[in-house]
């Protein structure tokens, strides 16, 4: 579900007996909807892919989410019998896998990198292997900026200028070049591991 920015399908419906039920679910499958049924006021919640609810016969629950099949047959009595209501997040399935490939192909410019000091008085660029750059400017928007996730401060955001970023042969694609007046900006420290991923234009 962190894989996608669901539209609101359906808001308080009520469910006063089985045939309501059914009738959503019918709704739901005839449509293929991806998406998430919450119980409203409650995090109780079932996952339903292309129109069906997702089971595992490994687990009952997960979080507030149910997954096994007992526990989804459970989740559907508790809602009938209470004569709930439910909230209906999701997306066609085509246009959530659409959204999905999008997402795959930005992660996987995902780096594990190192922080290098690097530049000079009058070179401040962020520097990056040649092989990196090459494989985060493979991608159909402008580069804009980069997030890094460390270990002591959390995530944190560089924007860049179409100058700012510039190539490196360092020997290595896991290393990431930063001017000194970035590393104390920034609060990491040379030789700190950290996971670097891409930003584009249109995520800014």
């Amino acid at each position: 579900s962190l894989a996608f920015t669901f539209k609101e399908q359906n808001r308080n419906y009520p469910v006063t007996s089985r045939e309501d039920y059914r009738k959503i679910m019918e709704t739901l499958y005839q449509k293929k909807i991806t998406g998430i049924i919450k119980k409203v006021h409650e995090d109780d919640s079932i996952v339903i892919f292309q129109g069906s609810v997702l089971t595992d016969v490994l687990v009952d629950d997960y979080i507030d989410v149910r997954t096994g099949n007992a526990s989804i047959r459970a989740f559907e009595d508790e809602l009938v019998s209470s004569r709930g209501f439910i909230n209906v997040w999701g997306e066609e399935h085509i246009k959530a896998q659409e959204i999905f490939d999008k997402l795959e192909s930005r992660l996987s410019k995902v780096r594990l990198m190192t922080i290098k000091l690097e530049g000079t008085f009058f070179d401040n660029s962020i520097k990056v292997a040649n092989e990196v750059l090459a494989d985060w400017l493979n991608y159909p928007k402008p580069l804009a900026g980069l997030i890094l996730y460390t270990s002591t401060r959390g995530e944190i955001t560089v924007k860049l200028t179409p100058n700012n970023l510039r190539p490196k042969d360092m020997g290595n694609i896991d290393i990431l070049g930063l001017p000194r007046r970035h590393l104390k900006q920034i609060g990491v420290a040379e030789g700190e591991e950290v996971a670097v991923q891409p930003i584009y234009l249109e995520e800014e």
